[in-house]
């Protein structure tokens, strides 16, 4: 498997928790779906059923890959498939767009690019600090995106339209870097120990770079996929189907984005049913 370092610490706190109140030293073929529902629903007491069912699905996850890859293999059927809890679900938070803006207007240079691109393309991250010059073609408007959303890592790539406003921000940002032949459309412009990579290293992180903006300008801290909520948001609000809105967000299916838009807390009813009538 390869994953992010954020789900790399996600499933290393669910394992750490497991252990705390499953005998590490207990045999496989002892360990059954009783002894996994019984943390599962202490998770859900001291936490929430989204932490549980979070643990849940880490833990499927980690058996069902023993079942095939460990030697032996872990038996089946999976314990770990147990019930799911119920969850309560607050809508994710969705930056106004003026905190956007002043914080578009606070940030200078290569920076100010960065927030805009993020947003112009409601890009996750890693998507940002990935893109590389080959990546865009300025000719026919548009940047190929690289996604690993697959369980085995495969990455995946669309192309995206540049809006021309994006497009100008970018030529201006390539014509006044610093590092005119450099691979990557952003690299680190600083030489600080508080940025943790080198000058003229691409980045893999930008730890509270988008809280030190916000700081700055005075508004509610937000992220990058802040950002990628806002815009989503405010296609939806301006009247763009579902399917442009997939497009943009690169999901694998409508229900998804439907689903992304309820949990940014927007009314999102079925496609068809919007013009229902008798």
């Amino acid at each position: 498997m390869v994953h992010t370092t954020k789900t790399y610490k996600d499933k290393k706190a669910t394992f750490k928790e497991f252990f705390t109140h499953i005998d590490p030293n207990l045999s496989v073929q002892e360990l059954d779906a009783g002894d996994v529902l019984k943390y599962i629903e202490e998770q859900k007491k001291v936490r929430s059923g989204n932490a549980a069912n979070k643990d849940t699905k880490n833990l499927v996850a980690a058996w069902n890959w023993g079942m095939v890859y460990l030697k032996p293999n872990l038996p089946g059927p999976n314990p770990c498939k147990v019930k799911k809890m119920p969850e309560k679900r607050k809508p994710r938070y969705v930056p106004p767009e003026q905190d956007y803006l002043t914080v578009y207007n606070t940030a200078e240079g290569q920076d100010k690019i960065m927030v805009f691109y993020d947003y112009a393309l409601a890009l996750r991250r890693g998507e940002v600090f990935r893109t590389k010059i080959p990546d865009i073609d300025l000719i026919a408007n548009k940047v190929r995106i690289g996604t690993r959303k697959r369980e085995d890592g495969t990455w995946e790539y669309d192309w995206i339209p540049i809006p021309s406003e994006l497009k100008k921000a970018i030529v201006w940002g390539l014509e006044n870097r610093p590092i005119k032949d450099h691979e990557y459309l952003f690299y680190c412009l600083e030489d600080k120990p508080h940025v943790g990579i080198k000058y003229g290293e691409p980045f893999q992180e930008r730890k509270n770079f988008m809280n030190r903006l916000c700081k700055k300008a005075g508004v509610k801290l937000y992220g990058f996929h802040g950002l990628r909520h806002l815009r989503a948001t405010t296609l939806y609000n301006q009247g763009k189907s579902i399917a442009a809105i997939q497009t943009l967000l690169r999901h694998k299916s409508p229900n998804i984005t439907v689903k992304y838009l309820r949990s940014l807390g927007l009314d999102v009813m079925n496609e068809e049913l919007k013009d229902l009538s008798l």
